[in-house]
């Protein structure tokens, strides 16, 4: 026979589970009823801290009687998971011999607590790992779950590194990538501006008798004779659009993403536009 008092539940919950060794476990619904002294925390608004607005009905039954006594031990449920090969299996029936030995009489809660932390671990649910062994240790601290949670924060400083590892290499990879494509950009320029100067050269034309040679010149101008304000604003339009690259694939890293990426756009517009005006050529990028 188990009696509850106002004290013994959660105030937001209607249900309460009954466990007691040896017993199946059972569901009840609580009775509750307004609490008429709260009137007169009006007199003492400090007791609203500590009052409940309902209480536990006394006419209603909440004297609650275990009747059903299990068939099978927190033993026999204990070995029964031990000898299972389904993770979920071995959960459920640890949970069983939990409810069947609820205040650790036989030292089996403890232990199955902490098997349901390892059988965690090893599905890499760390969560869940750390919640059961620190249950574990709260009902028996000699029961083994220490030095399983100890590993366990092995366990997961090493996959931190592993993901920080991987993070780094991906990031190097799209640096080297960016590189690549910059190198690519610069030779396409280079070609261009080679193709550019040798169509653009001297053409001969013959009217009537008289023959009249007429060279015309590219207004285009080789990459020598830009000099080194245009190699540099090159490298520099070429580091730009590396960086919208870079943009374009980490977005949740800019804070301002849309804001700075037209600026770099304006930017290499108008580096393009100002070499093409003198007659020097940058190559347009996509991303611009």
């Amino acid at each position: 026979m188990l009696n509850l008092n106002t004290q013994d539940y959660n105030k937001g919950k209607k249900h309460v589970i009954v466990v007691n060794s040896g017993y199946e476990p059972v569901k009840v619904k609580l009775g509750k009823r307004f609490n008429p002294s709260v009137f007169w925390n009006l007199l003492y608004p400090l007791n609203f801290l500590y009052d409940h607005y309902t209480v536990l009905s006394e006419k209603k039954v909440n004297n609650f009687s275990l009747k059903k006594e299990s068939t099978i031990s927190c033993f026999e449920y204990y070995e029964m998971a031990l000898n299972s090969k389904k993770d979920k299996e071995k959960i459920q029936y640890f949970q069983k011999a939990i409810e069947q030995d609820y205040r650790n009489e036989n030292g089996i809660k403890a232990n199955a607590l902490n098997h349901i932390g390892m059988i965690y671990t090893q599905l890499e649910e760390t969560h869940l790992a750390y919640l059961y062994f620190n249950k574990a240790i709260k009902v028996n601290p000699a029961c083994g779950a220490k030095d399983n949670l100890i590993q366990l924060k092995d366990i997961v400083n090493n996959q931190n590194k592993i993901a920080e590892y991987k993070k780094q290499k991906r990031e190097n990879t799209i640096a080297i990538l960016g590189a690549i494509g910059s190198g690519l950009y610069e030779i396409g320029s280079s070609l261009e501006q080679i193709s550019t100067n040798t169509s653009g050269g001297s053409t001969s034309s013959n009217s009537g008798n008289s023959t009249s040679k007429t060279t015309t010149t590219s207004n285009n101008k080789a990459k020598a004779d830009c000099g080194q304000d245009w190699i540099t604003d090159s490298k520099t339009y070429s580091n730009y659009e590396s960086l919208l690259v870079q943009m374009r694939t980490y977005p949740e890293r800019y804070s301002n993403y849309t804001s700075d990426y037209t600026d770099i756009q304006s930017k290499m517009r108008q580096i393009r536009q100002k070499w093409e005006s003198r007659g020097c050529l940058i190559s347009k990028s996509p991303y611009e």
